[in-house]
């Protein structure tokens, strides 16, 4: 981030860590994203084997298809938290 800062890098969209009023192209923010992506948690049950609830992921950004992609938050040092993804397209008797 500190040196591409938010956007795209082939299909992988990055949010920005803050709102901005001046881009092209917006591809949106953490802040206005953490509601969406935690309410997906919770209504998924987020990871299998993962006791937390939606206040417990933070949104990064989104991947081909549509995937959503953030952070599980559960350590308090941010460099041990743990990616997490939401998958769009499943096979039947998968999970999200």
């Amino acid at each position: 981030m500190s040196v591409y800062s938010a956007g795209g890098i082939g299909e992988l969209g990055i949010l920005g860590p803050l709102p901005v009023d001046f881009l092209q192209w917006d591809p949106g923010n953490i802040p206005d994203s953490t509601p969406a992506f935690r309410a997906l948690w919770d209504r998924d049950g987020g990871v299998p084997g993962i006791v937390a609830d939606g206040g417990s992921v933070r949104p990064w950004g989104s991947g081909c298809n549509a995937n959503e992609l953030g952070w599980l938050t559960l350590d308090s040092d941010p460099d041990s938290w743990p990616v997490v993804a939401w998958r769009r397209q499943i096979s039947y008797g998968d999970t999200r």
